[in-house]
């Protein structure tokens, strides 16, 4: 993949996380053509920017912990 794909994706999954609309990891990782390891692999790349990222298995869904904006 090249990298302004792998940015595009990574802002996708930004703004999900930040609306806390991506589901369980299984459904989100579907929203996105993705498999549940490469959503992961993802989301590691996105906690390695500090990103406090939690997941609410009652909302069934990702979320920030605190205020995070992707630069």
């Amino acid at each position: 993949m090249n990298f302004i794909k792998q940015i595009e994706r990574i802002k996708r999954i930004h703004k999900l996380i930040s609306a806390e609309k991506t589901g369980s990891p299984s459904v989100f990782a579907g929203k996105l053509c993705l498999s549940r390891s490469q959503l992961y692999n993802v989301l590691e790349i996105i906690k390695g920017l500090d990103a406090p990222l939690k997941y609410c298995k009652k909302r069934e869904s990702f979320y920030y912990e605190t205020s995070f904006d992707l630069e």
